[in-house]
């Protein structure tokens, strides 16, 4: 069994960057770390098939599960109340622009 340890990040950011989002989460993995993507995880609300207050949750429950909060870009709405609450759990915040 291949397994050793690593940070999870969940990794931040804007619509802006939605097309970077494999991009953002090869970054992550070539600093030895597992990202947590939710842009690869539900695309962009799943296209709106589900509530986006759902797809909030599911985000906000990521962030609270991982590691570190690594944000890239802009910092948008969306980005500022994850950052908030990473910030409520104490737990660490990179701003990568």
């Amino acid at each position: 069994m291949m397994f050793e340890k690593k940070i999870i990040v969940y990794t931040a950011m804007s619509k802006y960057l939605f097309y970077f989002r494999e991009s953002i989460s090869k970054f992550v993995l070539e600093q030895n770390c597992v990202p947590l993507n939710p842009f690869l995880l539900f695309n962009y609300f799943l296209l709106d098939t589900v509530d986006r207050d759902k797809i909030r949750n599911a985000n906000n429950n990521l962030v609270v599960i991982s590691d570190e909060l690594w944000v890239f870009g802009k910092i948008s709405d969306g980005v500022l109340a994850e950052i908030k609450l990473t910030k409520e759990f104490g737990k660490t915040i990179n701003i990568l622009k």
